[in-house]
């Protein structure tokens, strides 16, 4: 091989040599750039706020507090024929944030009857003193009325065994805590039985009355 040939043979091999870092130089000039852009225009919407409302848990109150509605007790114990009255108020005031709708009931429950000298009677119904005492209970809850007569047997014996007998269920007012619809005016009569027998006599009953907010979710 003449040496003009030789010389042209490795000038070839060197271009080959020097053609592969100027390449990998190039691409890693081009990686850096990427990684440095510039921004050259934006759109921000900032000071999103979010607050909770004000707003409270559901509450019931009664006029009587936590008394009871009736006693008739030692000199005021029921004898043949004797009649009696008694009222309570109860006020609605539904929290907004408590599920979809709020209702109002007058609710009768846990009827017990005792005799003698406090023993229970296991079945209310068969006592003397719940056959022969008539119950009137009337409900008004804004432009809704319900009124009933029964004995206290008859109560007893109406729903769930006394254990709970709804009175009256009314959708209550949200917006407006202070509308007719948010109040129950509750009249108790009762009258014991000209007739009652003697088995009627010192006997006793306790029941409770009052009031709940039902929330439909």
């Amino acid at each position: 091989m003449s040496m003009d040939k030789r010389r042209t043979e490795t000038a070839k091999r060197w271009t080959k040599l020097v053609a592969v870092p100027v390449g990998v130089l190039g691409a890693g000039a081009m990686v850096l750039a990427a990684t440095h852009a510039t921004v050259t225009a934006s759109a921000w919407n900032n000071n999103n706020v979010i607050e909770s409302g004000s707003w409270t848990k559901s509450k019931v109150g009664s006029d009587k507090g936590t008394d009871a509605v009736v006693d008739l007790t030692g000199a005021k114990s029921l004898m043949p024929g004797a009649t009696g009255t008694a009222k309570v108020t109860y006020t609605y005031e539904p929290g907004k944030a408590e599920g979809k709708e709020s209702w109002g009931q007058v609710i009768l429950k846990d009827i017990a009857v005792t005799k003698g000298q406090g023993q229970p009677v296991i079945i209310p119904s068969h006592s003397e003193l719940a056959k022969h005492l008539r119950l009137k209970i009337g409900v008004k809850q804004g432009n809704h009325k319900e009124e009933k007569e029964m004995t206290l047997a008859e109560w007893y014996a109406s729903e769930n065994e006394g254990r709970r007998v709804e009175l009256l269920r009314q959708k209550l007012d949200r917006n407006q805590m202070q509308a007719p619809t948010n109040r129950a005016d509750v009249t108790l009569d009762w009258k014991l039985d000209d007739d009652a027998p003697a088995e009627a006599a010192n006997s006793g009953l306790k029941f409770g009355l009052g009031a709940e907010i039902d929330v439909v979710k």
